[in-house]
């Protein structure tokens, strides 16, 4: 089976196989992130400045583009983010929705990434 794609940017490609999903440097083929998730990823986001990444499903994974650091959320037992979708708020923030419809924005602050339920 061929890598199902999930987000492109003009520098960076995000794509899956099976449960595992792949940020993918286009310009060397070089892989700088890498993450599993429970089931596969139902989809992905790199904004438009190319400061961060989203992969989403069971979980959010998010990858700072600035810091090449990884954040994790909603992936520990009891305590699963079930991301359906995400589409960006009228501040531009991108927001994961998840099943049972709450909303969680992910916001950069200093240097770090926090995406909490609002």
């Amino acid at each position: 089976m061929s890598p199902d794609i999930l987000s492109e940017s003009e520098h960076y490609k995000i794509y899956h196989e099976y449960e595992l999903a792949y940020i993918e440097n286009k310009s060397d083929g070089r892989i700088l992130a890498e993450t599993d998730f429970y089931g596969d990823p139902q989809g992905a986001f790199i904004d438009r400045k190319e400061r961060i990444a989203v992969i989403y499903g069971c979980g959010i994974y998010v990858y700072s583009f600035v810091w090449k650091k990884a954040y994790e959320f909603g992936f520990g037992k009891g305590s699963e983010i079930w991301a359906e979708e995400l589409t960006l708020n009228e501040d531009g923030i991108p927001e994961i929705i998840a099943e049972d419809g709450k909303k969680y924005p992910i916001k950069i602050q200093g240097k770090t990434v926090i995406c909490k339920e609002k």
